[in-house]
């Protein structure tokens, strides 16, 4: 194989009170990446991108695929071609979906050397680029699919957890920049920069009861519980709640009209709301009349959860 074309979804991170550690893949948009080996006898990557985003170094499929191919010592030469589906900068896990397509082309390049859950170190590194850091809850879910749940990235402990059918999730993306941060400063870092550096004893203990909580009523198929537990953003959902225009009066419309759980869509500014299949529409409609007034231009999205993840097409 010289060549392969793989997709991946877009996602969303920080579930509620799961922050930095769970994301759930959603089948909203796709990443699609070709991979091409060129060469033998030294590494390098070339990164080509369609879609509104930077080739070259400044793609996270460059520091995905490099830091891969270095610790497993190929000595090839890779072209990559980047077609971007899902929506950049609004809480949907772009470049997330982006890294994980590229590792795991290269994995099948390469003979499928690693597992899935292995290949989440690789993906997290390459995002590192457009958040700063290391995160590995959008791209695990980008790649497994599903709702997952990383555990250690080290060691690739990575639960999958199939999504029950009869919720469904809804996406408020507004089509413009509503975020009350500086512009100039990344969005992703200037979210994370607004989190307090500090959570008493008492409210940490709290949290991790409610974490512990979510993955026993969803062990139990309880799902009802268990997605009440993710409403409890704990003081990062506040933090950041006021950056976003409405947001706490439109978390109350959708949870009175039925959502189970509703929350910021990873860094934002996107929202999202869970909801079973016979309470969407109402959930819609209370949560359009607070946004109508506050966003003038957004998108509603109905979308289902991706249960493959990353896949050759």
């Amino acid at each position: 194989m010289k060549d392969v074309v793989v997709i991946a979804p877009a996602s969303i991170a920080n579930l509620g009170l799961l922050f930095d550690i769970a994301a759930v893949a959603i089948d909203y948009a796709y990443d699609k990446v070709l991979v091409r080996m060129v060469g033998e006898g030294s590494t390098r990557v070339k990164v080509y991108a369609e879609g509104g985003v930077l080739g070259g170094e400044a793609n996270v499929a460059y520091h995905a695929a490099i830091n891969m191919l270095n610790d497993l010592g190929e000595a090839i030469e890779l072209e990559i071609v980047v077609r971007k589906g899902v929506p950049v900068g609004v809480g949907l896990g772009s470049s997330g979906a982006t890294a994980a397509a590229t590792v795991y082309a290269i994995n099948m390049l390469l003979g499928e050397v690693l597992s899935r859950e292995e290949l989440v170190k690789y993906a997290g590194l390459g995002e590192a680029v457009a958040a700063g850091e290391p995160h590995y809850d959008n791209v695990a879910a980008s790649l497994l699919g599903g709702l997952t749940l990383v555990y250690d990235v080290d060691k690739a402990v990575i639960e999958k957890i199939e999504w029950p059918q009869s919720y469904r999730i809804v996406v408020f993306r507004p089509k413009r920049n509503i975020l009350r941060i500086d512009r100039q400063v990344p969005k992703t870092k200037a979210m994370r920069e607004v989190l307090p550096r500090y959570v008493p004893r008492k409210r940490v203990v709290e949290v991790t009861r409610k974490a512990l909580l979510f993955k026993y009523y969803a062990s139990l198929g309880e799902w009802s519980r268990a997605f009440n537990m993710l409403n409890d953003g704990w003081e990062i959902e506040a933090s950041r709640s006021k950056l976003i225009p409405g947001y706490d009066a439109a978390k109350e419309a959708a949870l009175r009209a039925g959502a189970k759980a509703f929350n910021i869509a990873g860094a934002g500014p996107a929202i999202f709301a869970i909801v079973e299949e016979c309470d969407v529409e109402n959930v819609v409609r209370e949560v359009n009349t607070i946004l109508s007034r506050t966003w003038s231009e957004y998108e509603v999205k109905i979308v289902n959860v991706d249960n493959v993840g990353a896949r050759v097409v």
